[in-house]
């Protein structure tokens, strides 16, 4: 496997447009593993820590798929780096401090990743662009059938796989689409459709997932058990509701657009105007104006458009920009260079 200071290249999801994408960013199917004989994570002795990165690498350095991927003990690698890999969705937010024998394996399209030793021995992630959550299973199970056939996994005949989590007990599998509704959040329906998701079993969740905040307009639906429900059936119900959601959005744009197009398009402009002009922004505002300017050409006000949505969430990025700038910058000086970069992603017609 290619080591840590391999080249690193632009996500799948962030440089690619998928199914649906005008309302969908990207799907994530992640499986949670424990290898059997083994306490969990946190319990881990640095001898054990030490054999689970020796059984992982066994395990896949006889497969020429595995040849490019790149093999990242984190705590070896930059903060920024780290911080990187967050805004890239690649990295949970809370690896960015790295437990003792953490670490990752990333592929060069950056649609597979492994974390080691986070809260379970192995998280399997494949992340695509656009809704597809049939493929991102299907890419998920079978690198896990692959790791199987050489360790075996914790597992239980009444509970299934076995997580440090309670909640992840049963498949060990937590699907995920990332959505873009800025039509449901100024209709003001955002509240109660999260209330319905949630008696359907559906978590909403921030722009970077689990206890995080909203960013752009940008929600995740994920699946609340993996307990007591096959793969298909998790992955069927996800599909099934976030079409509705979709619908949901598309309704609430034809809505905006019919009984308060004079305030959306004021909210539009000046959101345009800040871009244009602004000489610093934040990466929330910068979020918040590219969703409006986003919306405002896809239901006709602008005569521009954003180009590349999915990459600016990432180019945009306080760790991005630094390594852009190759070295610390001044205070300030990250949300001047934001400013400058974010024209760069609105183009007129």
């Amino acid at each position: 496997m290619a080591r840590a200071s391999r080249k690193q290249s632009i996500p799948v999801w962030a440089a690619e447009a998928g199914p649906h994408a005008e309302f969908v960013v990207s799907t994530r199917v992640r499986l949670a593993r424990n290898f059997e004989g083994y306490p969990f994570a946190h319990l881990l002795s640095d001898e054990q820590r030490d054999q689970i990165w020796k059984r992982l690498l066994e395990s896949l350095g006889q497969s020429e798929d595995f040849s490019t991927c790149q093999f990242s003990p984190l705590a070896k690698l930059p903060r920024r780096e780290r911080l990187k890999l967050v805004e890239e969705h690649m990295l949970s937010p809370h690896m960015e401090r790295p437990a003792p024998g953490a670490g990752m394996i990333l592929s060069p399209e950056k649609d597979l990743a492994i974390m080691i030793n986070e809260e379970d021995h192995l998280r399997i992630q494949i992340i695509l662009p656009g809704l597809q959550l049939e493929r991102g299973w299907e890419r998920a199970e079978a690198l896990d059938c692959r790791l199987e056939e050489v360790a075996a996994f914790a597992f239980h005949n009444d509970l299934g796989y076995l997580t440090a989590c309670p909640t992840n007990l049963g498949t060990g599998m937590r699907a995920s689409v990332m959505l873009h509704l800025p039509g449901l959040i100024l209709n003001g329906q955002m509240g109660n459709l999260i209330g319905v998701l949630y008696g359907n079993d559906v978590m909403v969740r921030g722009f970077y997932g689990e206890g995080t905040r909203v960013h752009g307009n940008i929600f995740q639906l994920s699946n609340q058990k993996t307990l007591g429900r096959s793969e298909s059936a998790i992955l069927d119900e996800l599909h099934k509701v976030t079409l509705q959601v979709i619908e949901k959005e598309r309704t609430a744009r034809k809505v905006l657009m019919a009984e308060n197009r004079v305030s959306l398009e004021n909210d539009v402009r000046r959101s345009l105007g800040i871009i244009l002009y602004a000489s610093a922004v934040s990466f929330e505002e910068a979020l918040e104006l590219l969703s409006m300017v986003r919306l405002g050409s896809e239901v006709g006000i602008l005569g521009a458009e954003v180009r590349d949505f999915n990459l600016a969430l990432t180019a945009l990025g306080d760790a991005h920009l630094q390594r852009v700038a190759r070295g610390e910058t001044p205070e300030g000086e990250i949300d001047r260079r934001r400013a400058d970069l974010l024209r760069t992603f609105v183009e007129e017609r």
